[in-house]
């Protein structure tokens, strides 16, 4: 587990953050619950963003290393700090540049599904529903409609809670759950020409 380095500064940006009515939905998923059954009482309710949210991180992208270690240390860590599509796209790599490392597992994402890629590459992305089962789109703001701020998300069968994973989030299944707000934990590396979310091992999802 890492060490979470909490900050009064932090916390006051993370309360103010707007919050909108919604019913959680988690995903039975055995490799996480086994993993974490120790302190799952004690996980807050998630905070979710608004249709017009803003991330913190975003006055945040030219952090000195110091307090990009600190920030990226602090957040993504539990469902409760989980990392903006923002964060994961341009905050995390420069953690993992400074770093040279190519992943950073044990992460948790927060976003709004908004579409899918046909073929393997984020500039491809369909914002709608279709036959695609083997990945989602994640967003900060319904509406969003530029490749360069959507993050991909792989859906595999290769265990049976990824399965169940995958059975309950892709559009090809659920055409409705176009606009959901999910919170996903697994692995920020590349994928689909930019970087993604894989490994994907535990969701909760958010009812409209």
């Amino acid at each position: 587990m890492r060490k979470k380095k909490r900050y009064g500064w932090l916390y006051i940006l993370v309360l103010m953050t707007t919050m909108i009515s919604c019913e959680k939905l988690e995903v039975p998923t055995e490799e996480k619950s086994q993993s974490t059954e120790a302190g799952k009482d004690t996980i807050p309710v998630p905070i979710t963003p608004s249709e017009t949210h803003v991330p913190l991180s975003e006055s945040l992208d030219s952090l000195s290393d110091e307090n990009l270690i600190e920030y990226v240390e602090y957040y993504g860590s539990t469902e409760e700090t989980a990392y903006s599509v923002h964060d994961a796209l341009f905050i995390v790599p420069q953690y993992l540049d400074l770093y040279g490392a190519i992943g950073y597992p044990d992460c948790y994402i927060g976003g709004f599904i908004v579409g899918f890629i046909p073929t393997n590459n984020i500039s491809r992305t369909i914002f709608s529903s279709g036959d695609v089962a083997t990945n989602i789109v994640l967003v900060d703001s319904i509406g969003e409609t530029d490749y360069h701020n959507c993050m991909p998300v792989q859906l595999t069968t290769s265990s049976k809670n990824k399965k169940a994973i995958r059975e309950a989030l892709n559009l090809s299944a659920h055409p409705e759950n176009i606009g959901t707000y999910v919170i996903l934990h697994g692995e920020i590396t590349k994928y689909m020409g930019t970087f993604g979310l894989k490994n994907v091992d535990h969701a909760i999802i958010y009812t409209k």
